[in-house]
Protein backbone atom coordinates (compact mmCIF):
# COMPACT_ATOMS: atom_id res chain seq x y z
CA UNK A 1 0.00 0.00 0.00
CA UNK A 2 1.49 3.14 -1.07
CA UNK A 3 1.44 6.22 0.92
CA UNK A 4 -1.01 7.88 -1.35
CA UNK A 5 -3.00 4.96 -0.65
CA UNK A 6 -2.99 4.74 2.85
CA UNK A 7 -3.82 8.58 3.57
CA UNK A 8 -6.47 8.04 0.99
CA UNK A 9 -8.05 5.53 2.93
CA UNK A 10 -7.99 7.25 5.71
CA UNK A 11 -9.96 10.59 4.88
CA UNK A 12 -12.52 7.98 2.95
CA UNK A 13 -12.74 6.23 6.11
CA UNK A 14 -13.04 10.07 7.89
CA UNK A 15 -10.51 8.97 10.51
CA UNK A 16 -7.34 10.28 12.14
CA UNK A 17 -4.46 8.88 12.59
CA UNK A 18 -5.13 7.89 15.91
CA UNK A 19 -7.84 6.03 15.27
CA UNK A 20 -6.62 4.38 12.41
CA UNK A 21 -3.50 3.25 14.61
CA UNK A 22 -5.91 1.81 17.24
CA UNK A 23 -7.87 -0.24 14.54
CA UNK A 24 -4.18 -1.24 13.35
CA UNK A 25 -2.32 -1.69 17.16
CA UNK A 26 0.43 0.40 16.20
CA UNK A 27 1.06 4.55 17.26
CA UNK A 28 -0.53 7.29 15.24
CA UNK A 29 3.42 8.27 14.98
CA UNK A 30 3.83 5.03 13.05
CA UNK A 31 0.95 5.44 10.86
CA UNK A 32 2.34 9.31 9.88
CA UNK A 33 4.95 7.65 9.11
CA UNK A 34 3.64 5.38 6.53
CA UNK A 35 1.92 8.28 4.56
CA UNK A 36 5.33 10.45 4.77
CA UNK A 37 6.62 7.30 2.88
CA UNK A 38 9.07 6.97 5.32
CA UNK A 39 8.36 3.19 6.06
CA UNK A 40 5.33 0.76 4.50
CA UNK A 41 3.28 -1.25 6.49
CA UNK A 42 3.99 -4.87 7.19
CA UNK A 43 2.88 -8.06 8.91
CA UNK A 44 -0.71 -7.66 10.73
CA UNK A 45 -0.73 -4.24 10.31
CA UNK A 46 -0.65 -4.48 6.36
CA UNK A 47 -2.81 -7.11 6.43
CA UNK A 48 -5.71 -5.25 8.43
CA UNK A 49 -4.83 -2.17 6.41
CA UNK A 50 -5.63 -4.40 3.42
CA UNK A 51 -8.67 -5.79 5.04
CA UNK A 52 -10.23 -2.09 5.83
CA UNK A 53 -9.40 -1.08 2.11
CA UNK A 54 -11.26 -4.27 0.76
CA UNK A 55 -14.63 -2.83 2.98
CA UNK A 56 -13.90 0.14 1.51
CA UNK A 57 -13.71 -0.92 -1.58
CA UNK A 58 -17.33 -3.17 -1.14
CA UNK A 59 -18.98 -0.32 0.21
CA UNK A 60 -18.33 2.17 -2.74
CA UNK A 61 -20.11 5.02 -2.63
CA UNK A 62 -22.05 4.30 0.03
CA UNK A 63 -21.73 5.99 3.82
CA UNK A 64 -19.25 5.02 5.70
CA UNK A 65 -19.63 4.48 9.32
CA UNK A 66 -16.24 4.70 11.44
CA UNK A 67 -18.34 2.28 14.19
CA UNK A 68 -19.95 -0.08 12.19
CA UNK A 69 -16.06 -0.89 10.16
CA UNK A 70 -14.97 -1.75 13.89
CA UNK A 71 -17.84 -3.86 14.33
CA UNK A 72 -17.61 -5.74 10.74
CA UNK A 73 -14.14 -6.56 11.68
CA UNK A 74 -12.65 -5.95 15.01
CA UNK A 75 -15.88 -7.17 17.04
CA UNK A 76 -16.47 -3.91 18.48
CA UNK A 77 -15.11 -0.26 18.58
CA UNK A 78 -11.73 0.56 17.78
CA UNK A 79 -9.03 0.65 20.77
CA UNK A 80 -7.80 4.21 20.51
CA UNK A 81 -4.08 4.57 22.23
CA UNK A 82 -3.68 7.50 24.38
Amino acid sequence: MTPQELRALRQRLGCSRRQLAGWVAVTPQTVGNWERGRYAPTGPAEALLRLIAGYVALAGKRKLHRSRIAALIFGGPPPVHP
